[in-house]
C-alpha cells in the first residue's frame, strides 16, 4: 500500500480559485491545473490574471 505521505496526487480543492464559492463534484470546472465554480468565473478569472501579467511587464519595462 502507498502511504499517504509519499503519495504524488494534489488534493482536490473545495473553493473556487476566483469566486472562494464551495464547488459541489457535480459542477467542477478543471481548467490550467485549478478548480472552478464554472466556466464564466473560469474566464474572468483567466482576464484577470491576463492583466496582472501585463501590469507586471509594465512596471518592469524601463521608460525611456
Amino acid at each position: 500500500m502507498a502511504d499517504k505521505e509519499t503519495s504524488n496526487k494534489k488534493p482536490k480543492r473545495r473553493a473556487c480559485a476566483q469566486s472562494k464559492k464551495s464547488i459541489k463534484r457535480k459542477t467542477w470546472y478543471y481548467r490550467e491545473g485549478e478548480y472552478f465554480a464554472n466556466k464564466r468565473v473560469f474566464k474572468e478569472w483567466k482576464v484577470k490574471k491576463l492583466e496582472e501579467k501585463k501590469k507586471a511587464e509594465a512596471a518592469e519595462a524601463p521608460k525611456a
